[in-house]
Order: C-alpha cells, then sequence, then structure tokens
C-alpha cells in the first residue's frame, strides 16, 4: 500500500523516533547539498523517471521487514514512483 507523508509529517516521524526507514532516491550530487539522517539512499532518479523500477528490485530486498519505508526526493513525484515499485 502506497499512501503519501507530508514533510511535516515525516518531520514528526522522525522526532518521535517512530521505526521507519527513509529511502532517499535523488542523485548523489543533491543528496550531497542534504539529506536526511539515517536515512538510506539508492540513486534511483534517471532510472525511475525513464520508466526502469527494476533499479530498486535487489535493494528492498536489503530493507527490513518490520518497519513502514518511507521514500523521499526533492519534489515527491519520483519519491511515489519508488514507493510503487
Amino acid at each position: 500500500m502506497v499512501r503519501e507523508l507530508s514533510p511535516e509529517d515525516l518531520r514528526k516521524a522522525l522526532e518521535g523516533r517512530e521505526r521507519l526507514t527513509v529511502v532517499d532516491v535523488r542523485p548523489a550530487a543533491e543528496r550531497q547539498e542534504w539529506s536526511i539522517p539515517g536515512s538510506l539512499h539508492v540513486d534511483a532518479y534517471a532510472s525511475l523517471r525513464a520508466g526502469d523500477r527494476s533499479v530498486l528490485t535487489e535493494f528492498a530486498r536489503t530493507l527490513p521487514p518490520d518497519r513502514p519505508v518511507v521514500t523521499v526526493c526533492a519534489k515527491g513525484r519520483t519519491s511515489v514512483l519508488a514507493a510503487e515499485a
């Protein structure tokens, strides 16, 4: 199930120490500008925008199965593609 989480709700969840896995799908250069502490990174932006959702298949197998995964990007569009993948 994919649902949208506002930046404010994500901030509250992180401050409340909710058990989440945050996955940043932005290009590495953008991640160097800012990142969410404790987030995981997979440079999947270009592949996802090109329609290749298989870029996350192997990475997804490494995610903890006992917690929700939150995908993030700069504007929220590519993170939705990542969440659906």
